[in-house]
């Protein structure tokens, strides 16, 4: 019967010490992300279409169809910290990219509100993409439309969260009285809250 060396003993340790080292930290860095913040549409038009032929006092309203966003620049203005009785792991300061102040996109920005089908968009930041393919109405009245979209976060280029996960993307449009301007609020949650 042949024995190891002590040497041999040694570098064995080393090579499975590695390996393990290694396996933890690339499962460590791969979060289910659990986070919330919210946007807000900095100038750009925002247009709508009707079910009547003549819009009716409100461009936000009950007949309102369709609602088409463009120019601009969305910017992250908040966070939800904590967030489901946890630590926000989207933001910076807990490990994440997320900064108040950090512009994203949206890459379709025409809200059906009838068939409730959609172009499947994404919404990008720091890294990090979701992608979203279903739409809920969540409020249709006179001075303001609600809408939510179910999907995930389908890439992130840091390697912090595992992916896909789901995620859920809400707009909220608001117009304080007929012919007002109208205001525009974006949420993102991960995981999904349904509203």
């Amino acid at each position: 019967m042949k024995f190891a060396s002590s040497q041999q003993l040694a570098r064995l340790g080393l090579a499975v010490g590695l390996a393990v080292g290694i396996s933890t930290c690339a499962n460590a860095a791969l979060l289910s992300p659990s986070g919330s913040f919210s946007g807000a549409l900095i100038g750009g038009t925002v247009s709508t279409t009707f079910a009547s032929p003549s819009p009716p006092n409100w461009e936000l309203g009950t007949t309102t169809t369709q609602i088409d966003v463009a120019g601009g620049i969305n910017v992250i203005s908040g966070d939800a910290d904590p967030y489901l009785a946890a630590s926000n792991d989207f933001l910076t300061g807990n490990g994440g990219v997320v900064t108040v102040g950090d512009a994203f996109t949206v890459s379709n920005t025409i809200y059906n509100l009838v068939n409730g089908t959609i172009t499947p968009f994404t919404v990008s930041f720091d890294g990090l993409t979701f992608t979203f393919d279903s739409e809920h109405v969540t409020s249709h009245v006179d001075g303001n439309i609600g809408l939510e979209f179910l999907g995930d976060l389908t890439s992130d280029t840091n390697g912090l969260y595992s992916v896909p996960t789901a995620a859920d993307f809400s707009v909220t449009f608001t117009e304080s009285s007929p012919s007002g301007a109208i205001g525009v609020a974006y949420s993102i949650d991960s995981p999904q809250i349904r509203r």
